[in-house]
């Protein structure tokens, strides 16, 4: 029974409200609406509204409404103090509000856009930076490829001394057999000469000695 009872409950409350609509409190009125507990103008009051109010409406009885209001009292208004057009005040409201977002949004923007810009700064400076290195680079790497060409320059001239080197140093090793060929050939003649002297000595004793052997 108590499962039927909620059950019928909830379905109440969901048929209540899906024939609950939006209206407002008409902005003619100059003073504030009483919310009635019945559909009848001696009925007690349980509170009001002033004009350009937001309303839920939830039934029609007689040519009076009831009513919810946004902080939840609810009751009975005649229905020509209410209207379905929205109120001024709420489009105003609903204007503000969406100016608040689009502000908010266009802050969030410019916060975005700053931090674009800082970090497009960072990445100039990065580049600046970067573009000094390169030129440094491209300085040394000219002064590198100069040396380069010094030492091969160096490198060309040392060869062709060591071509000569070498060519002087074979020159030189046949004057050194020249020379020990010319001093072999003095040596023989020298003893040739000795030789010959030591005859001549010999022959010219005996004829001034004869008798001396």
């Amino acid at each position: 029974m108590k499962i039927f009872l909620y059950s019928f409950f909830i379905s109440l409350t969901l048929m209540t409200n899906s024939f609950a609509e939006v209206i407002y409190v008409n902005e003619c009125t100059r003073y504030s609406i009483n919310i009635r507990t019945s559909p009848t103008r001696h009925s007690k009051s349980v509170g009001s509204v002033s004009a350009g109010q937001k309303l839920i409406k939830y039934e029609e009885n007689n040519g009076w409404y009831m009513i919810e209001t946004e902080s939840g009292t609810k009751g009975w208004i005649k229905s020509d103090f209410l209207t379905e057009n929205e109120s001024k005040q709420y489009i105003i409201k609903g204007l503000n509000e969406k100016i608040n977002e689009l502000s908010t949004i266009i802050e969030k923007q410019d916060d975005n856009i700053k931090q674009l810009k800082q970090t497009i700064q960072k990445l100039e400076k990065n580049m600046k930076s970067i573009q000094g290195d390169f030129n440094a680079c491209q300085q040394r790497k000219l002064i590198m490829e100069k040396e380069l060409a010094q030492l091969n320059d160096i490198n060309l001239k040392f060869e062709i001394i060591k071509k000569e080197y070498e060519l002087k140093s074979i020159l030189l090793t046949k004057c050194d057999g020249r020379k020990n060929t010319y001093k072999c050939l003095f040596i023989i003649c020298l003893l040739i000469i000795v030789v010959l002297l030591y005859c001549i000595w010999r022959i010219i004793k005996r004829k001034t000695h004869p008798f001396v052997v």
